[in-house]
């Protein structure tokens, strides 16, 4: 079983919030176990504080180390999991990131709240920081979410067709083609006659295109990391020369 722990300030409103659809489902048949710690558990002094001011102005608040410390290492065996902080610091999570994450008993994730956490805490335990980009939101449970989600996808027995998975974006290394579904006609516009010809390897032949067209257009960067074929450079090639296939 893969096992995640979340921790945060709000952890029965995440759980409902998460604890949904194929996950709720990977977790009643024991895929997945997904726990939600109160960090107000390990609050300190009589007011129960998670939290202080940073030394050296009072901008803002910082988590405790001593708080997340005594709260992560309550977890039985949590050297043996990912330990991930939700920061704008570290590399942005992409699929092959998600990847290595599966590989080990679970993750830990901190989500980030205000002005991030005491910066000793990252010398006493191995956290890995990982962005969703270069934007704030006010909490990093989202963050967290993502992370969460872009894991359990990937685990044995999760998702139910897992050819659909693999033919995601990005899982294949170049974007989708474009899909198109009833009516055939709409506001004007036909569905590409090649879609509705029943020939399936040429269709095969033109999603191909279109999404190394879609791929050198919009995410030019996957293109590095994909395994191209001689009719694929032709096909590229031409993009180039004529803007389209």
């Amino acid at each position: 079983m893969y096992t995640i722990y979340i921790l945060g300030l709000f952890p029965k409103e995440a759980a409902q919030f998460f604890l949904k659809g194929i996950f709720k489902r990977a977790q009643d048949e024991g895929i997945i176990n997904v726990s939600f710690i109160d960090i107000r558990e390990f609050s300190v002094g009589k007011h129960q504080k998670v939290d202080e001011y940073p030394f050296g102005h009072k901008t803002g608040m910082l988590l405790r180390a001593d708080v997340l410390y005594n709260a992560i290492t309550s977890i039985p065996s949590y050297a043996n999991y990912h330990l991930i902080y939700t920061c704008p610091k570290g590399p942005v999570l992409t699929q092959k990131v998600a990847t290595t994450l599966t590989k080990k008993q679970g993750l830990i994730i901190i989500p980030g709240y205000y002005k991030g956490i005491d910066e000793r805490l990252f010398s006493l335990l191995p956290i890995h920081r990982i962005s969703l980009g270069e934007f704030v939101v006010s909490s990093g449970e989202i963050p967290a979410f993502a992370i969460a989600e872009s894991v359990i996808r990937l685990l044995p027995g999760v998702i139910g067709n897992t050819k659909s998975m693999t033919n995601d974006s990005i899982m294949k290394g170049c974007l989708e083609a474009p899909h198109y579904t009833q009516p055939r006609e709409w506001m004007g516009q036909s569905v590409p006659e090649i879609m509705i010809s029943g020939n399936h390897p040429e269709i095969k032949k033109w999603e191909r295109k279109k999404a190394l067209q879609q791929t050198l257009f919009w995410k030019p960067e996957l293109l590095l990391e994909t395994s191209i074929t001689k009719e694929d450079q032709k096909h590229l090639q031409y993009i180039i020369l004529n803007g389209e296939t």
